[in-house]
């Protein structure tokens, strides 16, 4: 999988956060220590990532860059429930799906 290369990336991501909002002096999220994000990292692996396949196959999935300000993200997230969901023809998911 070439998703484990990026992995202590996105953990130094979560540190670096945590560290910021520390120095802030603001309360940092129970979520964005790095131990509870390697945690959910596994649970995604176990759990979800195993079943994405099969829905993106059938085009119920978008793709949200969710490293973009959070504005934007929001904005991707309503256009994506906005949209009617993709339906794959049938040639498509005999030889592609």
């Amino acid at each position: 999988d070439g998703r484990q290369d990026v992995e202590p990336a996105r953990v130094q991501r979560v540190e670096h956060r945590a560290n910021e909002t520390r120095a802030a002096g603001k309360p940092v999220r129970a979520d964005d220590d790095p131990e509870v994000f390697k945690k959910r990292l596994a649970v995604y692996k176990a759990e979800t990532a195993p079943v994405f396949p099969y829905y993106r196959r059938q085009g119920k999935t978008r793709m949200i860059n969710g490293l973009m300000p959070v504005d934007d993200v929001t904005r991707q997230i309503e256009a994506a429930l906005a949209a009617p969901p993709k339906r794959r023809s049938w040639f498509w998911r005999l030889f592609f799906g």
